[in-house]
């Protein structure tokens, strides 16, 4: 329960230190910079949602979800109504584009999960090694005199 407590209260940072971050970059006229600096490259909306799409993509490889989501969206967010962009189908792509990106090297986050998915999917003895912690709880409850049963069936007749 504290470990939960703990890693929500870390993501609830993160938005709160990403939230902070945006608010002080457009009070600050951050927001109207970066707007007028894309707008003077004359882009046509392929351009523009290509180029932010791209950016997305590559900030994906070092950063979390969250703070792309709660920093960057918000500068670009503006630039969608310009382009005549339409904001759903753009969420969509960056979306898309941050799932590829958490799969991509160099960073690839979620590939190093589900390398660790895999190695546990391709354990040799799962149940050999579920039988042997069974076995030893039983073991320090009732003594050293617990009969080890390696196949379910007994085990489960045996009321291991």
């Amino acid at each position: 329960m504290f470990l939960t407590a703990k890693t929500t209260a870390m993501v609830c940072w993160l938005f709160v230190g990403s939230a902070l971050f945006s608010g002080v970059f457009a009070i600050l006229g951050g927001q109207a910079l970066v707007e007028q600096w894309v707008l003077s490259f004359n882009m046509t909306p392929v351009q523009f949602m290509i180029l932010s799409q791209a950016i997305i993509f590559l900030l994906g490889w070092p950063l979390e979800w969250t703070e792309i989501i709660v920093i960057f969206v918000p500068i670009f967010l503006p630039l969608l109504k310009h382009f005549n962009i339409d904001p759903i189908l753009w969420g969509t792509l960056v979306f898309v584009n941050l799932q590829a990106a958490f799969l991509s090297p160099p960073v690839a986050m979620s590939a190093f999960y589900l390398k660790g998915r895999l190695a546990a999917a391709r354990d040799p003895q799962p149940d050999l090694r579920r039988h042997d912690a069974v076995h030893d709880c039983h073991r320090r409850l009732h003594g050293d005199h617990v009969p080890v049963a390696r196949d379910d069936a007994v085990a489960s007749r045996l009321s291991l």
